[in-house]
């Protein structure tokens, strides 16, 4: 019997069933003055379950077919999320390989701050990007319009379109969603902007700076700003776009 079933396979009625299922399994088995449940007792029965469960599906129409061999396969096309390509700018590595040497070697990208005089401030370390180049990545003329932060995601995601093959037109396209989580945008780019507005008028501030400082300049795309959360948010993300008719490869 193939056990090969992932949580986001179970229906909620199949998540019920498991649930009251396994409570009143391990409230028979194990003492009543018993710390917790013994852990080969619940392997046992997830497994017993597990099998039960499998049985169920087997006889029913709606389940009906051979087992599936192999990782489990998402087979409703609207649930389907597929990672094709990877890309980081990180204090770590700025490529996957470098990042994940660095992860594996114990390396850390904490270390004194360069960027900006810490002479005031308490902390003086961070997981700073030291020698920042987009030029690999962005043309130079296009980068000067960009804050440090978008040239980050932007570089990511050149990465990313790199690794995974993916066909972009040069062109471009309307049937791809950009979806952003961002913790916060260009700090420095708008504290420099507000000096020019105070000390020389609001003729002088950089019509670039709105494009700059937001997330989700581009139309048919996506911004979450969730501070350190935003990432995790973004995720799961593309599930929802995806159904929409512009977007059909968010990324």
């Amino acid at each position: 019997m193939d056990h090969a079933l992932t949580p986001h396979e179970l229906t909620p009625e199949e998540r019920r069933w498991l649930r009251s299922r396994l409570a009143a399994r391990l409230a028979s088995a194990a003492p009543g003055d018993a710390p917790g449940p013994d852990p080969a007792l619940v392997e046992q029965a997830v497994a017993d379950l597990l099998e039960a469960l499998l049985r169920r599906r087997a006889a029913s129409p709606e389940h009906a077919g051979p087992a599936r061999q192999g990782p489990a396969r998402e087979r409703d096309p609207r649930r389907r999320v597929v990672i094709t390509g990877l890309g980081i700018i990180s204090a770590l590595g700025l490529a996957i390989g470098d990042y994940w040497d660095s992860l594996v070697h114990g390396r850390s990208g904490i270390s004194g701050i360069e960027s900006y005089d810490v002479r005031e401030f308490r902390t003086k370390i961070a997981g700073e990007i030291k020698r920042w180049d987009a030029t690999p990545w962005i043309p130079a003329r296009e980068a000067k319009r960009m804050s440090r932060a978008t040239q980050f995601v932007v570089a990511a995601a050149r990465q990313a379109l790199q690794d995974s093959g993916f066909p972009l037109p040069a062109a471009g396209t309307d049937q791809l969603g950009v979806l952003i989580g961002s913790g916060t945008t260009a700090f420095p780019e708008t504290e420099a902007e507000m000096k020019v507005l105070w000390s020389k008028g609001p003729s002088k501030v950089s019509p670039f700076f709105v494009a700059m400082v937001l997330p989700n300049i581009r139309p048919a795309s996506w911004a979450c700003s969730s501070v350190r959360a935003g990432g995790m948010r973004r995720l799961p993300a593309p599930v929802r776009p995806a159904r929409r008719p512009w977007a059909r490869a968010p990324r």
